[in-house]
């Protein structure tokens, strides 16, 4: 996959699958669910999007096994980050959750010349006007964004969204000149990542899978993101032999479409 050029965005999240009464399984860890709203066990997946318009395949993805590899998920993001580089991937964008925005994964999308926006949590220290740190969710912040400092960064802009149940999440990004408008609409669409993880669950059975240790665990839910990956591969590989498809594909339609007898 090459060269993903005009108009692109790459997408960062991770998901579980929930295995509450899993003892002896492999890869099962503690991690906050916001499907429960709760700390819960299960095997936790981080997930690359990209997207370009109507459409979202995915492209890479990495397990969280902290306990045998000791990397957290912002060096997952920061390693997903790195191959998407290597493999010629030139989004205008990347987009991601409140999670995995550390200074290094910041400074590394910026480094690579790529506009980045992610949320921040309630409690990350910004500075406006250089009146010293307070948390972001104390700032008094303009309709438009407003500019704030990030200690270790620099210069940012953050916005104040409201959802339709009333959190108010705060996005942020180093594209200063980034307008409302431009914010409200990459942030509605990052939640398509949520519709691939939901379909892999589905489409893959993993949701129902009986697993046991690691090492095989780790085998059957990389061939399934794999055989995702590979799908979404020959759909861009074939761009122009797909051009009615993807003007209107997700990868969840282009994969319900192998079905259809």
């Amino acid at each position: 996959m090459k060269n993903l050029k005009g108009g692109s965005e790459s997408r960062f999240d991770d998901s579980r699958l929930d295995k509450p009464y899993a003892k002896k399984m492999g890869l099962v860890s503690r991690h906050w669910s916001g499907k429960h709203p709760a700390v819960v066990k299960g095997i936790n997946l981080i997930s690359l999007l990209w997207t370009e318009g109507d459409s979202h395949l995915p492209c890479d993805y990495r397990l969280y096994d902290k306990v045998h590899d000791a990397l957290t998920k912002n060096d997952h993001f920061l390693a997903l980050l790195q191959s998407a580089r290597e493999r010629g991937f030139e989004p205008e964008g990347v987009v991601f959750i409140a999670g995995m925005p550390s200074l290094a994964n910041l400074k590394a999308i910026r480094g690579y010349g790529w506009i980045w926006l992610t949320q921040l949590k309630a409690n990350r220290l910004v500075s406006q006007n250089y009146q010293g740190k307070v948390p972001v969710s104390r700032l008094a912040l303009d309709e438009a964004g407003s500019i704030v400092h990030l200690k270790g960064y620099g210069l940012i802009k953050v916005f104040r969204g409201v959802t339709p149940d009333g959190d108010t999440p705060h996005w942020a990004t180093h594209a200063l000149q980034m307008t409302g408008l431009l914010r409200l609409s990459l942030a509605e669409r990052v939640w398509t990542i949520e519709e691939y993880h939901r379909g892999i669950k589905q489409f893959s059975g993993l949701s129902v899978a009986k697993l046991g240790p690691p090492k095989p665990n780790a085998i059957l839910l990389g061939w399934a993101c794999a055989r995702f990956c590979a799908w979404s591969a020959i759909i861009i590989a074939n761009l122009s032999a797909f051009a009615s498809v993807m003007r209107m594909t997700t990868w969840l339609k282009a994969e319900q479409s192998r079905y259809v007898v």
